[in-house]
């Protein structure tokens, strides 16, 4: 199910829908930061991290969270450094917003479910979408932070410098240094 990491040159962007709470478990990094700080510090060290993906793929990214798992009232969807965040609405799980999710994108080629449940990877399979175990993508997440943003493609001999995305993206490394999958809120 999971895949070679693509050099910048033949990758193409994507929209990836991440199993929130599955791809925190799977990292150690991660559950570190869960385990040391909580629900929120895991969620918000896992959205630091995808959002640094974000800008080095252009990648359309949405992680799913259960709405109910300690956190009181936070239910539905908002934004996030750049990442949709769902969290799904008692009795509905978010395997179930998940799979809705993979429903509406039957058959679509640029579409990746980051899961290490058999249930969301059958039903991205059942449904034609591509899926990843969490472990594969945290793995393909690392090498596309490190790599950096895209860039733009130029007429052979030409560079285009840099854009004011990977600028930002860029002047957010310095600035935060490894914090993207070490630390917690400040």
């Amino acid at each position: 199910m999971g895949g070679e990491v693509q050099t910048n040159r033949e990758y193409a962007m994507r929209e990836v829908l991440i199993d929130g709470y599955n791809l925190i478990r799977k990292s150690e990094r991660l559950s570190e930061q869960e385990r040391r700080g909580g629900l929120e510090v895991g969620r918000t060290a896992l959205v630091r991290a995808l959002s640094a993906y974000r800008a080095a793929t252009g990648d359309q990214v949405t992680a799913v969270f259960d709405g109910d798992e300690g956190i009181g009232t936070v239910t539905g969807a908002r934004r996030q450094e750049g990442i949709s965040v769902i969290f799904s609405r008692p009795p509905e799980s978010a395997d179930d917003v998940l799979v809705a999710h993979i429903l509406k994108r039957h058959g679509k080629k640029a579409v990746l479910v980051v899961s290490s449940d058999r249930k969301i990877l059958d039903a991205a399979r059942r449904h034609r979408v591509a899926g990843m175990k969490s472990d594969e993508f945290e793995a393909e997440m690392a090498h596309r932070i490190a790599e950096g943003p895209q860039r733009k493609r130029t007429r052979p001999g030409q560079d285009a410098g840099p854009d004011a995305e990977e600028v930002a993206y860029w002047e957010k490394m310095f600035r935060e240094g490894k914090r993207m999958f070490e630390e917690g809120p400040e």
